[in-house]
């Protein structure tokens, strides 16, 4: 798979990576919902000019997409937030530590420094719900339990480095339990089987037997969660 990439005159002007790939049966573009990454997939046989071509005929979605991409979610107290697969209701209180009734997040804290103490709170809790699913996938494989770091990644939602260093999104706490879970599963199974080949699936469905369900709903709906910029 080889990847370059081309310059969409106009105004403004886009930056297009191309992907070539022996799986894509048709031209396709991708915008990242973080940051506004454009991408054509380009099957075998098709040349740059022609996918040049298809991104100028596809200019306005582009732009469309890329506008989209750049809208960020400002939490306000009053409006909803997505934790753990609830949508609760962000309400200002007096109490110091933030408290969650199931209905609602009780946050203190000016409106204004709402975002960094909401993102506070959520790193916080993706690190203990992160420990513990880590934790149980390690000891079911028999494998030291690795470290790993929480960050604000705009493109995967975990990986896996090739020293076997763990890295996951913040944002995986707002999602259902079972999509972290997944997400965890997937990850800890590159430290028995560092790449995607067939036995690594069959390790990632020994500990996750619903993965490709959980992986079709991340690819689905994972998108709505990359506007809130919190930390």
């Amino acid at each position: 798979m080889k990847i370059t990439e081309f310059t969409l005159s106009g105004d403004p002007p886009i930056s297009i990576s191309v992907r070539r790939s022996n799986r894509a049966r048709t031209l396709r573009l991708k915008v990242s919902r973080l940051g506004g990454v454009v991408e054509v997939a380009v099957p075998s046989g098709i040349g740059i000019d022609q996918a040049r071509r298809f991104a100028a005929d596809n200019r306005q979605w582009i732009m469309t997409a890329v506008k989209r991409s750049q809208e960020r979610i400002i939490p306000r107290f009053g409006s909803r937030f997505p934790l753990e697969g609830n949508e609760l209701l962000l309400r200002k209180s007096n109490g110091a530590v933030p408290r969650c009734d199931g209905q609602h997040l009780n946050l203190q804290c000016v409106e204004s420094d709402l975002p960094a103490v909401l993102g506070a709170h959520c790193k916080r809790l993706a690190k203990s719900k992160l420990d513990a699913s880590v934790r149980h996938h390690a000891e079911f494989l028999a494998i030291p339990t690795p470290r790993f770091r929480i960050k604000d990644t705009t493109s995967r939602w975990g990986s896996c480095s090739a020293r076997g260093n763990l890295n996951f999104s913040w944002r995986l706490i707002m999602m259902p339990p079972v999509i972290l879970n997944y997400v965890v599963a997937h990850e800890v199974s590159h430290l028995a089987e560092m790449n995607h080949s067939p036995m690594f699936w069959k390790i990632v469905e020994r500990l996750c037997p619903q993965y490709r369900e959980h992986r079709k709903w991340l690819k689905n709906n994972g998108s709505i969660y990359l506007g809130y910029q919190l930390l």
